[in-house]
């Protein structure tokens, strides 16, 4: 059973992701570590189901702990992406890349 550990939306910048893994950290705009996330987590973009996350993009999510005890950003929200065709674009202008996919991260 997951469990809510605060009742309000925290915020806070995706800091790396793994696209082969569907797994990434979430930097909280709050301080503290970075918190684990993957794909399941993540609210559809415009119909897209798991839509990898920019790193950079700005979301707002719930802290939870899952079933194994750990603690994990849960209904992860991306409000500031929009969708043109396949692709989810950052309305932020100092990221150049598409759909999460940044070299090795």
């Amino acid at each position: 059973m997951k469990t809510r550990k605060a009742d309000s939306r925290q915020h806070g910048v995706v800091v790396h992701w793994n696209v082969s893994k569907r797994m990434g950290f979430i930097r909280p705009n709050a301080g503290g570590p970075d918190i684990y996330t993957n794909t399941s987590q993540l609210r559809p973009i415009s119909g897209i189901e798991h839509q990898a996350p920019l790193i950079g993009t700005a979301v707002d999510y719930v802290v939870i702990n899952d079933p194994r005890g750990r603690t994990v950003a849960a209904d992860v929200h991306q409000p500031l992406v929009r969708v043109i065709g396949q692709y989810a674009i950052s309305n932020r202008s100092d990221l150049d890349t598409v759909g999460g996919r940044h070299g090795s991260h």
